[in-house]
């Protein structure tokens, strides 16, 4: 999973249409770009990208930006593995699962 990205990395992201959030949004806030190409956010509320940015130029937006969809992909891998009766399921996966459960539900 791609954890902690750059701002830059992020814009990247959401250019190529992944759902972003950064750290000091709340739980259920994040960004995507529309199919109108419009920066808008979970509550349908739509941005000036530029201003966005630029309101977020500071230092402490320089990381802690992650993609929505990457921790969705894990959490279904890891209950994959979960589910499989074929091999253990470690302690570190069991623990890893519990924290992006908290992370997406909180």
């Amino acid at each position: 999973m791609k954890n902690n990205l750059t701002r830059a990395q992020a814009q990247i992201a959401f250019i190529n249409g992944k759902k972003i959030r950064h750290k000091y949004f709340t739980d259920d806030e994040f960004i995507f770009l529309n199919s109108k190409n419009e920066m808008e956010d979970a509550d349908g509320n739509i941005f000036n990208k530029m201003d966005f940015w630029i309101s977020r130029g500071t230092e402490q937006f320089n990381e802690g930006w992650e993609i929505l969809q990457e921790i969705d992909d894990e959490i279904d891998m890891l209950r994959k593995r979960q589910a499989d009766n074929t091999r253990w399921f470690s302690q570190e996966e069991y623990e890893r699962l519990n924290y992006l459960l908290k992370k997406k539900y909180k």
